[in-house]
């Protein structure tokens, strides 16, 4: 949804929700992106808003992404970034319980108030597994406040190595990112999340590495930084012929003792650099006149 507003010259249902207007009712939003909208407006209602991306949006007034008025919304695994708004850049609540979990509310411009802003109410927002650049919730439920790493100003994919990475929890999250990709375990990143499966990643996407682009994800392919599509492996033991130092025999440990590039099993000297460079049929390290 993009370019959506709505009408603030009057003081009615026409002044509220340009991107999308809830009212006394419990929808269920998944996978959507809200761009360059009047703000969505929530109010006496319970929906689920998840993997959804909400960007450029703004108001006049209160919440530039959202506003939730005497509802508990549950939001998660969406991504908040370039709203505007003179209070809460990204989310104002107000008598309300939202609940949210594995987002990112990074950049939004609230005037200088909170990403996260509550306006009236006794009760606070439930923010667990969530990157915040705001005050107070770093450290405490599994909530981080660091550069997501984003891919681009308007593209909210991550980076590799963003703390984002594995860091959110599996506990009522969708198995599905924003482009239906399946949840992965990232090997370079700690499992900093929670729940059964402490691996999802924070905000809309899940960072799918493929850095060779064979077209295949760095978590299946036999040799994840070298292109080779036909993942030939002649011997294998699961590495590639393009980046295996002995490719004709087995060797899992890639062992090369003395660093000449050919791994040991297949290296007839493996203690010589110079495999034998006066041809004599004994290595140098045996070798009682190796030149």
């Amino acid at each position: 949804m993009k370019g959506n507003a709505h009408d603030d010259s009057v003081d009615s249902e026409d002044s509220k929700g340009g991107g999308m207007f809830i009212v006394n009712s419990s929808p269920t939003v998944s996978n959507c992106k809200f761009s360059e909208n009047s703000a969505v407006h929530i109010e006496s209602a319970s929906p689920e808003i998840t993997t959804c991306i909400f960007s450029k949006n703004s108001s006049e007034l209160w919440g530039g992404a959202m506003g939730i008025y005497d509802s508990r919304p549950t939001i998660t695994n969406c991504t908040f970034s370039n709203n505007r708004a003179q209070l809460g850049g990204g989310i104002l609540y107000s008598s309300s319980l939202p609940t949210i979990t594995n987002c990112i509310l990074w950049d939004n411009d609230g005037g200088g108030s909170p990403e996260l802003f509550k306006f009236i109410g006794t009760e606070t927002a439930a923010v667990t597994y969530c990157n915040i650049d705001q005050k107070g919730f770093a450290g405490n439920d599994g909530n981080i406040r660091e550069d997501p790493l984003f891919v681009g100003t308007d593209d909210y994919h991550l980076q590799e190595g963003s703390p984002c990475i594995d860091a959110g929890t599996s506990d009522d999250a969708p198995d599905l990112d924003f482009e239906k990709n399946q949840r992965h375990d990232d090997p370079d990143m700690s499992n900093s999340g929670g729940g059964l499966f402490p691996y999802y990643d924070i905000g809309a996407y899940e960072c799918i590495l493929d850095s060779d682009n064979d077209e295949i994800l760095n978590n299946d392919d036999n040799c994840p930084e070298v292109y080779n599509p036909d993942q030939a492996d002649s011997d294998g033991d699961n590495i590639g012929n393009v980046c295996d130092n002995c490719p004709e025999l087995a060797d899992t440990d890639q062992t090369d003792s003395d660093g000449d590039g050919q791994g040991d099993p297949c290296d007839s000297c493996p203690y010589d650099q110079d495999n034998d460079e006066d041809a004599d049929g004994i290595c140098a390290d045996t070798d009682n006149c190796p030149q």
